[in-house]
Formats: structure tokens, sequence, C-alpha cells
């Protein structure tokens, strides 16, 4: 797949695509500080065999797409769940749909790109043919929390090497029985030193995911939300898999 760029707004978003454009197109939303490439490439061909146009991208301050940057968050501001943002996940939700505005997707969005996932279907109901949550959570402030053994893991300063940083967050917070491959760095990642930035949006509360503003149940499209129980030490969540349901 080879990069693009086009400018949304006041930002310009990186993004690769792969499959016939004229197939049903799957967005593929990426979580917190991490880019596009972590939705592999075997994962999107696969996809796109199944006979879907693919299209994953790098979020705004991830990977090649504009980095807006702007104070990170203090510990005392992630534990009460209160910051002022720079940018809201409703900005970012804004990019996501600029990116596929000719086209309805299937949106899927992973922990971080899930909440934007769902802020997509809220703020775009005629652009998003379905949702999937995998990792997220409403926005009610009340489900869903991070384990307080956990905190830590997002406030962290950056590990000397950024590579073995992240292999040990996902060790620390991933699902039991990873393999080998699932600790490999993809070829050509651009995953920035620090994620504090992302999390000023993710904490602001209250998320307008939530009622009564707007729900996902309110949106419309056929919506899957695969389980991640927990298993094994606190904040692991088992691998759910999960597909787009047709529109």
């Amino acid at each position: 797949m080879n990069e693009r760029f086009v400018r949304v707004g006041d930002v310009e978003l990186c993004y690769e695509s792969l499959g016939d454009p004229a197939h049903p197109t799957v967005l593929l939303v990426m979580g917190l500080n991490l880019s596009m490439d972590r939705w592999r490439d075997d994962f999107c061909a696969d996809l796109a065999g199944r006979g879907f146009h693919v299209v994953r991208f790098d979020n705004r301050d991830v990977g090649r797409s504009t980095h807006v940057g702007g104070p990170g968050i203090s510990a005392w501001q992630f534990l009460r769940r209160r910051a002022t943002p720079v940018y809201t996940l409703g900005d970012m939700a804004d990019d996501a749909a600029g990116l596929v505005a000719h086209v309805d997707p299937h949106v899927v969005g992973a922990s971080l790109g899930s909440m934007v996932a769902q802020e997509v279907a809220i703020r775009h109901p005629h652009l998003t043919r379905s949702l999937v949550s995998i990792m997220g959570r409403p926005g009610d402030g009340r489900t869903g929390k991070v384990h307080w053994t956990r905190v830590p893991d997002f406030l962290r300063p950056p590990a000397a090497d950024p590579v073995e940083g992240m292999v040990a967050a996902f060790r620390r917070i991933g699902s039991d029985g990873r393999t080998a491959q699932d600790d490999r760095e993809p070829p050509g990642s651009h995953t920035p030193p620090g994620a504090r930035t992302h999390l000023r949006p993710c904490v602001r509360a209250p998320e307008p995911v939530c009622e009564p503003r707007g729900s996902v149940s309110s949106a419309g499209p056929p919506t899957a939300a695969p389980p991640a129980r927990p298993r094994g030490a606190p904040g692991r969540a088992a691998p759910a898999a999960t597909g787009c349901p047709a529109g």
C-alpha cells in the first residue's frame, strides 16, 4: 500500500488504501498513539480478499499526519478525568469522516479508535454503514474504566527504545497467549514517543458518546461490540474477533 495525503480542515492526514474502491469501504481507526500500520498488512489483505476496500490512516498527532502538539496530561488530571483538550474526540471523528466523505464506510475502531469510531457514527450517521467497536467503552464515565493498577502504564515516560517500550506495554496490558508475531514491530512504523496529547480528549468528561446528547444506539447503523472479558492479571483483555455487518 502506498502512502497518500489528504487535507481535512486544518490537518493533513496520511492514509493508505487496499482493494477495489468500487467495493464497500472499511475505515480502520487505530488507538492511542499508534500509527496506521498497527492494522497489520495481512489483516488488511484478508479484508480486501473478502471484497472490501480497506482504508487505514494516521490520526492527528501520530505518524505522518499533522502533529498539532500541545501540553500533555498530568497524573492528577488523568485520575480526575478532567483535562482541557487541545482538540476533542469529535475533532478526530471529523478528521476520519472527512477522509471518506465520498463513501459510507463500515467504521472499525480499536481502543481510542473505537471512541473515535463511535463519534463518527453519532456525528456522521449518513457516512456510517456499520460500526465495530473493539476494546472500546461508552462515554458515561462509569463503564470500562482503566483498572487502577494500569494507570502508571499511561503516565510513565517514554522508553529509551520505543520499540521495546511498546512491546513491554502490550505485554502488561495485552491478552493472554501473545505470540512473537504479536510483538513484532510493523515495518515502517511511525509511532511518536509520547501519548499524553491523545490522552486529553480521552479523559475529557463527559464524553459526548453518552446520553442524553447522543448515543450509538440512536445513531442508526448496525453495531458490533466484541466483548473483552478480563482474564489473568487486572486490565488484561481477551482477544476478540469481529467482522463488519452488512449494511
